[in-house]
């Protein structure tokens, strides 16, 4: 089993998190399948503070970095989804 789930802190943050409900921004970074102009238009329809940062694999961009309250998170994966835009990983960055 993964030792994060061991940790009982860090799943206490992680539950904590969860159940924000609060319009308070973190820091996330979201890794996609792509990175051009439609999913920058999603995510802009949730939050104007997102860059994209570079990729040296073949010069593009694979990732996002925006600040935004937790519980748009998951709407903002559905809405990139919907558009067929892959969403590998969202790593929480800071508080």
């Amino acid at each position: 089993m993964n030792e994060f789930f061991h940790d009982d802190e860090k799943l206490q943050e992680l539950v904590r998190l969860a159940t924000d409900y609060s319009s308070t921004t973190h820091h996330f970074l979201l890794v996609l399948g792509e990175c051009n102009e439609l999913p920058l238009s999603v995510i802009s329809q949730f939050t104007d503070e997102y860059q994209t940062l570079p990729n040296t694999v073949q010069h593009r961009r694979h990732a996002v970095s925006l600040n935004a309250p937790s519980q748009i998170i998951p709407e903002i994966v559905k809405a990139l989804a919907l558009r067929n835009v892959a969403v590998y990983q969202v790593v929480l960055l800071s508080e």
